[in-house]
């Protein structure tokens, strides 16, 4: 229409800026049923296109005149008079005006956010917070092979989310710091804020409610299937697993009481020692959670055992740090009660956990590449 002469330089200009609010709210009608950060999105993006046109709507005169001198200056005749210009110089004018108008607009940002959060607020989740299997569905009861391999799989799946987020947040260190590995001092040092978490609902929402499951799975399992004597010690190696994750939530639950109170204590002696016993943990949350996959399943044994080990005799109870903190007057006889009783915790956890990655990520892989080698050719594609 421009080249043909039907529309003015002006009008066509005018046109653009109006379908800039016509793709907004085409947005806006499609985010009505869709979630709220769509919707959000989608005002945002009204907002900010309003804006543009606003600003324009003020200079446009003086705009399109600046327009019209880079047209003419650079050897073109004037989009006012010529129609076969106009589409360049529309041209020109849409692609000046996206690129100053995000550079104006983009100095707004935190203004638009909180502009579109107070439009649509956040609000809680009404649906209960139950933690449903993923795996343990009935088609997976087909076959042993199968059945063996979602039980796997979802044990997995409960120990490397509710459960890795007890054990992060019962340390007050985020799960992102520690699946970037790094050295565990710095990421202690590091975390000096109180991650709030209620593990007992954590717990009985979640990981109590996916345990009874695998059971469940577990015994339907075995009463399906005339399994041999080595395929029904497998199922119970992930029955353990799964009650060692059980018991680590447990110690944690009592743990993260201790560690919120004296993670920042003003008394350096105990701090310390919190620190010290955090940063165990912390070590041992990094070779099960950040480890790579891809390496030798018996280096990562290796690994985990030792770490048991020096866990173990670490122990403040057992290698005479107890006795001289309090010998020496730095604690008194309540933390020193705490600090004996988080050193068993720790153990505890550590050893649990180690014990159920063992079985989950060593044993269990080994067991998966056994039922592949056993399986014909369908069901290698099921598992």
């Amino acid at each position: 229409m421009c080249y043909e002469g039907w529309i003015p330089f002006e009008l066509a200009v005018a046109m653009v800026m109006g379908e800039n609010i016509g793709t907004t709210i085409t947005a806006n009608l499609a985010a009505i049923v869709a979630n709220d950060n769509a919707k959000r999105t989608a005002r945002a993006h009204f907002i900010f296109n309003i804006l543009g046109v606003a600003w324009m709507l003020i200079l446009f005169a003086p705009f399109l005149k600046g327009v019209d001198w880079f047209v003419t200056r650079n050897g073109g005749p004037s989009p006012y008079n010529t129609p076969e210009v106009i589409p360049v110089a529309l041209s020109i004018f849409h692609t000046s005006f996206n690129i100053i108008n995000t550079f104006v607009l983009m100095w707004f940002i935190a203004l638009i956010v909180r502009i579109v959060e107070r439009i649509i607020p956040y609000k809680e989740e009404e649906v209960l917070d139950i933690h449903e299997p993923k795996f343990l569905t009935k088609n997976a009861l087909s076959y042993p092979q199968t059945a063996m391999s979602a039980l796997i799989n979802e044990s997995k799946r409960l120990f490397e989310g509710p459960v890795f987020k007890i054990m992060a947040h019962t340390l007050n260190i985020h799960r992102e710091d520690i699946l970037k590995g790094g050295k565990p001092k710095k990421l202690v040092k590091a975390s000096k804020e109180i991650i709030e978490i209620d593990i007992d609902d954590v717990y009985y929402k979640k990981v109590k409610h996916i345990y009874g499951k695998t059971l469940e799975f577990s015994t339907r399992m075995l009463s399906l299937f005339n399994l041999p004597v080595a395929s029904v010690s497998r199922v119970n190696k992930i029955r353990s697993a799964n009650r060692y994750i059980v018991e680590a939530v447990k110690d944690a639950r009592e743990l993260q009481s201790s560690v919120d109170r004296y993670m920042l204590s003003e008394n350096e002696s105990i701090r310390k020692r919190y620190s010290i016993l955090r940063r165990k943990m912390t070590k041992v949350l990094i070779a099960i959670y950040a480890y790579d996959k891809s390496k030798d399943p018996l280096r990562r044994l290796d690994l985990l055992e030792s770490m048991r080990l020096e866990i173990k005799q670490s122990d403040p109870l057992q290698d005479g740090t107890l006795d001289q903190l309090v010998g020496e007057g730095k604690i008194d006889l309540d933390m020193a009660s705490t600090l004996a009783n988080d050193g068993k915790y720790v153990y505890y956890i550590c050893d649990n956990l180690i014990k159920a990655a063992e079985l989950l990520y060593i044993d269990s892989d080994t067991i998966l590449e056994e039922l592949m080698d056993d399986s014909p050719e369908e069901l290698k594609r099921a598992v």
